[in-house]
């Protein structure tokens, strides 16, 4: 993953206790937990992200993550019953119990789910970085998926899957209580953040949420930029049945503001040409709304004569008032200043 591995670059050598620096932006992701089990969404890619680190001095026993698709007549009931058939799941135990050498599960990772048991309820706060990436459907299955929603603005089940056509049957599981329990009125139950659900889709599907972000030319987990190229181009769609307002903003990492323009088509005039013009990205971007079915696309553009750093990032948050959020790491690399290459 470039955006990890860029990160690694910056502070290889250090040790993980230490601040993070040079690169980022970095974020913390506070999830609440109760005693019991929990079903997790993790939005972000962790600094350190392995399970002894991200549970130390934590409550939390046991950490379960599945790795194939489950099919209605394999759905449980408790995450109980995930322990004695390991079969589709990974598992971390904590280093202190009997059963720690079992463990198999390693990592935890961004816009992924899990099944986590703690022992009493617990503040968790995981520190990373913004990573894109989309759930991964598996057709005629059970996925345990979460989405990037925002607290205090979040939309309706019906709401948020009302353009999922694999995801019409709304057969959605939510955990409340320790078991697994059917939602029977999803035009009244609200997305929750940092919460992952069992979700079936019925057929193959693409779904990523009430918009759609793409761009092209880049890695994957987000958009590069280096001294050759400097501009590339975003579309985003509103592929839901209700217009949708769209607030753009820019966090910076700490080695510096990257210099981040959007360009816009200018008319001077009757007999002359149409010109791009470069606008300073500002602090916030009102756009829309975006009707149903329509796209907004625009470039960005990094000026990097302004960049004297190897490695300068900032985050592109596009938060929607349908109450999505997508964050895309946005870096450039200057191989050209990096000692020894």
């Amino acid at each position: 993953m470039l955006f990890v591995s860029v990160l690694c670059l910056i502070v290889s050598g250090r040790s993980a206790a230490v601040e993070p620096e040079g690169n980022g932006p970095f974020r913390d992701q506070v999830i609440q937990l109760d005693a019991g089990w929990n079903a997790v969404y993790i939005d972000l890619e962790p600094v350190d992200g392995s399970l002894e680190s991200v549970f130390k001095d934590s409550p939390v026993e046991i950490v379960a993550s599945y790795f194939r698709p489950v099919t209605s007549m394999e759905f449980i009931d408790s995450p109980n019953e995930v322990l004695p058939d390991r079969k589709a799941w990974s598992v971390w135990y904590a280093p202190h119990r009997e059963d720690a050498v079992l463990s198999n599960l390693n990592k935890i990772q961004a816009h992924h789910s899990y099944l986590i048991y703690a022992e009493e309820a617990h503040s968790l706060s995981i520190t990373g970085v913004a990573y894109f990436d989309a759930p991964r459907w598996y057709p005629n299955s059970y996925g345990l998926v979460g989405f990037p929603i925002t607290a205090g603005n979040q939309p309706t089940m019906s709401q948020f899957f009302d353009s999922a056509l694999a995801q019409s049957s709304m057969k959605i599981y939510t955990l409340r209580s320790g078991n697994w329990t059917l939602v029977t009125n999803p035009a009244a139950e609200m997305m929750q953040p940092n919460k992952a659900y069992w979700v079936y889709s019925d057929g193959a599907s693409d779904f990523k949420g009430p918009i759609n972000v793409d761009f092209s030319g880049s890695s994957q987990g987000g958009i590069s930029f280096s001294k050759e190229t400097i501009t590339r181009g975003i579309t985003i769609s509103n592929v839901s049945s209700y217009p949708q307002s769209l607030s753009l903003s820019l966090k910076h990492g700490k080695s510096g503001n990257l210099p981040v323009s959007y360009v816009v088509r200018v008319l001077g005039g009757v007999d002359e040409a149409i010109k791009n013009v470069s606008v300073p990205f500002p602090e916030s971007l009102e756009i829309g709304p975006i009707e149903p079915g329509q796209s907004f696309k625009f470039d960005i553009e990094v000026d990097q004569k302004l960049i004297s750093a190897p490695v300068v990032s900032a985050t592109l948050s596009i938060l929607t008032d349908a109450g999505f959020d997508v964050d895309v790491p946005l870096v450039s690399l200057r191989r050209d200043l990096i000692d020894g290459l």
